[in-house]
């Protein structure tokens, strides 16, 4: 078996394992609201006494939906077009339309979001809660800049500081949809599995050989 043949199995039970992963949690968020380990979770995160917390997460929970979100996926595929990676802009963009995929789980599992006088709720939001869709945005288009950003030919720094700015958003936006009472944590650990189970066969083309050829910009592979 060739070393690319054994990685692909490896990413074929990866993906496996997410599915599995997110199939049970989907049918715990079906069965389950308020259980009393998440609304201790998220009083313990809301009274933290973060000072930034809060409006930073109310920041992100703004940029990171509607016209604003719209907006900063067309910068940042803006930018890859301007640094000469087209190909990297058009998957950007595809990728940021499987987003839409959660929209298609909240209708089917029908999730009531935290109600407020349980916790402390930001703003009330009408529309199911698992799982949280900023969150799967921010992973699916800063997930895939991640992996995206290994293969063009910035210097090491600005590639692990781009990198560091990706996980940065992913996470601050998840750990701030608990603090604003938008979501349950498992909403957002939902997420999270979507958006890896979504990002895996994003992540193995990019990480195949061929790949340098099919994408403009892309640095040469070692």
């Amino acid at each position: 078996m060739s070393g690319w043949t054994s990685r692909r199995w490896r990413y074929t039970a990866l993906g496996a394992v997410l599915a599995v992963l997110l199939l049970v949690l989907t049918v715990y968020a079906w069965r389950v609201d308020g259980a009393h380990w998440e609304i201790a979770l998220m009083r313990s995160l809301q009274e933290a006494g973060v000072p930034w917390l809060r409006d930073a997460s109310a920041l992100l929970a703004v940029a990171g939906h509607g016209l604003p979100w719209v907006g900063l996926v067309a910068v940042l595929a803006l930018l890859l077009l301007l640094a000469g990676s087209t190909r990297m802009a058009v998957w950007l963009a595809f990728t940021a339309t499987l987003q839409d995929a959660g929209s298609l789980i909240k209708l089917l599992v029908e999730r009531a979001r935290p109600a407020a006088g349980t916790v402390d709720v930001w703003q009330e939001i009408s529309s199911y809660s698992f799982p949280s869709g900023h969150t799967l945005g921010a992973t699916l288009v800063f997930g895939f800049l991640f992996f995206a950003l290994e293969r063009t030919r910035l210097p090491v720094v600005l590639r692990r500081t781009g990198q560091a700015l990706c996980l940065g958003w992913i996470v601050l936006m998840g750990t701030g949809r608990v603090v604003l009472g938008a979501h349950w944590p498992t909403d957002v650990l939902g997420a999270y599995l979507v958006g890896a189970l979504l990002l895996l066969p994003m992540v193995y083309l990019l990480r195949r050989p061929i790949a340098p050829a099919l994408l403009d910009g892309a640095a040469p592979t070692a």
